[in-house]
């Protein structure tokens, strides 16, 4: 890894992180509210199911209603992000030659894209850290949802979202120097939203996407006891692919 060239991948892509986070932090701060607002109103109509000591429901009906919504929400601008990276880092250094600039100055191939690569991980792991913190100062201002079960819901999409955005960089890796490359990228994050959402109508659906795998219900239930294995699964998919995608690219034919 070259520290230099991190510095240079963080200079020319933190507005693009940045916009992506505040679009993010906004969306769920919205939902925070909305389920504040909820609790509020099945108090107010006497709903008393799960009530906490002080009398207020726990918030569990709220965060059921919300984690419909949810799961699209939380995935969508993570998916924008490491989309546009996977193509910046890799494929259109080299459909624009651009990446020669750095194999001239001595930069090995390993050697980029391990950056590269490393560069996506702290992106993504600084962009849902913000997020855990924003999350956990709302919900010091409204106590009444559960906080455990919504920063769960929250860490579980984070190890989904870290799978599918190095599963992306491997294709642009793979890909990269193709008239494919960038229509796989997309496409191939893009279906696995298309069958979260279609396994709403057919549970098959849901084996087909890794977003699938994912039971927000349970997690809110405090029933998905299964999360660390799925957790271990997601990081050695992060790790496989992270791998793949370096020895692929120090292995391609490029004409640079």
């Amino acid at each position: 890894m070259s520290l230099a060239l991190l510095k240079y991948f963080t200079k020319k892509n933190w507005m693009i992180w940045a916009g992506v986070t505040a679009f993010m932090l906004f969306e769920v701060l919205v939902c925070i509210f909305l389920m504040e607002m909820i609790v509020e109103l099945t108090a107010q109509m006497g709903i008393t199911t799960a009530d906490t000591p002080d009398g207020r429901p726990n918030g569990a009906f709220a965060l059921k209603y919300v984690a419909e919504l949810y799961p699209m929400m939380a995935c969508l601008f993570p998916m924008v992000f490491f989309i546009m990276m996977a193509h910046k880092l890799l494929s259109k250094p080299v459909d624009n030659s651009s990446i020669s600039t750095f194999l001239s100055a001595g930069i090995k191939r390993t050697t980029y894209v391990a950056t590269a690569a490393v560069f996506m991980a702290i992106a993504m792991v600084a962009m849902f850290t913000v997020l855990f913190v924003v999350c956990g100062l709302a919900m010091l201002m409204w106590g009444s949802i559960n906080r455990g079960a919504w920063l769960m819901v929250n860490f579980t999409f984070f190890m989904v979202n870290l799978a599918v955005a190095f599963i992306c960089f491997a294709l642009s890796s793979i890909f990269a120097a193709t008239k494919q490359g960038l229509a796989l990228t997309v496409a191939v994050p893009v279906l696995m939203m298309i069958f979260q959402m279609l396994s709403g109508f057919a549970e098959g659906f849901k084996y087909l996407t890794l977003y699938g795998w994912i039971d927000v219900s349970k997690i809110i239930a405090g029933t998905f006891d299964l999360w660390w294995l799925y957790t271990l699964v997601f990081i050695a998919i992060a790790i496989a692919s992270a791998v793949v995608s370096i020895h692929v690219f120090n292995k391609k034919q490029l004409s640079i």
